[in-house]
């Protein structure tokens, strides 16, 4: 029985290790995509020409936007954003979209300032998972103690 729990929680550790790698090394590609988007993407001015509102995870309502916009190329486009947004916008209403000139449905606010919490959060995360690993591996190969981040974690009583 005690192997089945050693198990479990060696699982559980590398699980846990996993997620927080994969949301940090995720939230900064997504970052960095936007950021390269921003950069050498081609700007617009568009029109939002509708506003749909949806619910999130704590009942809050959120609200998706669809924009008109002419490229660069002189086409008409209209695109649905990929973020949401909390401040209700009306219809209408103008604002500067950055979109890629080679793939016509891929367009986004200009917000620079937007996901920059996950880069800020990326050595946590890296840090806690990395952590997560070491503690795994050390409780699998029955070490008594381990020296994580310059403090000695003890795996026994």
């Amino acid at each position: 029985m005690q192997l089945f729990w050693k198990g479990l929680s060696v699982v559980f550790m590398f699980g846990f290790g996993t997620a927080m790698m994969y949301i940090a090394f995720h939230g900064v590609r997504e970052t960095w995509e936007r950021a390269s988007l921003w950069m050498r993407g081609h700007r617009a001015r568009g029109v939002i020409v509708s506003v749909d509102e949806e619910r999130d995870s704590d009942s809050k309502p959120v609200y998706c936007l669809t924009v008109e916009f002419i490229g660069r190329d002189g086409a008409r486009r209209v695109v649905s954003l990929p973020d949401r947004v909390y401040a209700r916008r009306r219809t209408g209403e103008r604002m500067v979209v950055v979109y890629r000139p080679g793939d016509l449905g891929h367009a986004v606010a200009l917000a620079p300032g937007r996901r920059v919490l996950s880069v800020v959060l990326f050595p946590i995360l890296l840090a806690v998972g990395a952590g997560s690993f070491v503690l795994a591996v050390a409780y699998l190969l029955d070490f008594d103690s381990v020296t994580l981040f310059g403090r000695v974690v003890e795996l026994r009583d």
